[in-house]
């Protein structure tokens, strides 16, 4: 798509673009070698189940679903703390190809299948534990995915969720990871605008986009569901869940404690935390 072809917000957003790239760290784009044993190391250093605030020994003896899996190594890491079991759950083939792989190399009992969270591939109440780590904001439906986590759980069964809602200043929109390191542009652009600003640079870097990116109708950018704190809010008020554990997350800017204290509060504002709540930490349990 030529830059004289798309709209006048396309041209500007595509000049916030090219002036805020991404930083090399945030690149989505990466090759699979490498990519367990990352995330496995990870979670040696940041233990999941601190941030939370689960108690160390939370797998020990479990059924455990880590729902939206990745490359596996957090799952094979969780399998190590005395699980009774450990499943990993996750849409790509490619990551869970390269996730047995690992878990095989690691001698580990984590198993791993290709699925969705709105039809998870398990049986009714044959977990304890459900992990899922930044993906609720990437899956298709979150109202059938808590659905499912809910019929897979045992009674007092946990379902420890966290994500960035769509809107978030610091990452909602995942541009981050493709296009630019500027913050909140979803809230000020279109996507349409966002989405043509994108395309070009995929040309200019010679990206197959369609490889890494799903094409939902439902979608507000690519892989991006829209998921907003008041939506979510009202799928849990509907659900077989109630709250033990909940943290939203401000987002604050890199200034003097005085001058980033208020930003605490404006995440729990209503309207206004859905771009300055970073990400929201939840525990629920299955009534």
């Amino acid at each position: 798509m030529p830059a004289q072809k798309i709209g006048m917000r396309a041209r500007l957003a595509l000049a916030i673009f090219r002036a805020y790239p991404p930083l090399p760290t945030n690149n989505v784009f990466k090759e699979v070698v490498g990519r367990p044993e990352s995330e496995y190391n990870d979670e040696v250093k940041n233990p999941t189940p601190a941030m939370f605030s689960l108690p160390s020994n939370c797998f020990v003896g479990k059924d455990v679903v880590d729902l939206g899996s990745g490359y596996g190594g957090r799952t094979v890491r969780y399998a190590e703390l005395g699980a009774n079991s450990v499943t990993g759950i996750e849409v790509s083939k490619t990551h869970v190809d390269a996730s047995v792989e690992f878990s095989e190399q690691k001698n580990s009992i984590a198993r791993f299948l290709v699925g969705a969270g709105e039809s998870i591939p398990l049986p009714d109440r044959c977990a304890d534990l459900i992990l899922m780590n930044d993906v609720m904001e990437h899956v298709v439906d979150p109202a059938s995915v808590v659905a499912e986590c809910s019929r897979i759980l045992r009674s007092g069964g946990l379902f420890a969720v966290t994500f960035p809602p769509y809107y978030a200043l610091d990452g909602g929109s995942h541009l981050h990871g493709y296009a630019t390191r500027a913050p909140g542009l979803n809230i000020f652009f279109p996507t349409e605008s966002l989405k043509d600003a994108s395309k070009i640079l995929f040309e200019e870097k010679q990206i197959d986009f369609r490889k890494f990116f799903r094409e939902a109708p439902t979608d507000k950018l690519w892989n991006m569901n829209g998921l907003t704190i008041k939506k979510w809010d009202r799928i849990i008020d509907g659900s077989q869940f109630e709250r033990t554990m909940m943290e939203r997350v401000a987002f604050k800017p890199n200034a003097p404690k005085p001058i980033s204290l208020p930003f605490s509060l404006l995440a729990n504002i209503p309207v206004l935390k859905e771009a300055f709540c970073r990400r929201t930490i939840e525990v629920l349990r299955k009534r």
